[in-house]
């Protein structure tokens, strides 16, 4: 709700980019933890970094954090682009970019 509709694939392929740069990295770590030590060494491994990442982001937001982006979002929203909130109370659709054909 606070990314205006325009730039939602732009953030959504950073994500997934970031997403797939990542994978290479962690399967080599993976890999070398299971061949030194044990094959159950990468999942614990795992399993500790996504607790310890969830904690640092679960402090990083707040629902006063969000509330306050909200507001901003709202008030620097580009002309003819409706409020988030709007869209959802009237039912209409987000709107949606023009896709290309697959090629053939």
């Amino acid at each position: 709700m606070i990314v205006p509709a325009h730039l939602m694939g732009q953030v959504a392929s950073t994500s997934r980019m970031l997403a797939m740069c990542a994978a290479p990295f962690g399967a080599f770590l993976g890999g070398w933890l299971a061949t030194a030590y044990d094959v159950r060494t990468p999942l614990y491994a795992a399993a500790c970094l996504l607790l310890t990442m969830t904690a640092v982001t679960a402090t990083m937001t707040s629902n006063r954090r969000v509330e306050t982006a909200l507001r901003n979002a709202a008030t620097t929203r580009a002309p003819g682009h409706p409020e988030p909130e709007d869209r959802l109370r009237k039912g209409t659709p987000e709107p949606q970019q023009p896709t290309e054909a697959p090629a053939r």
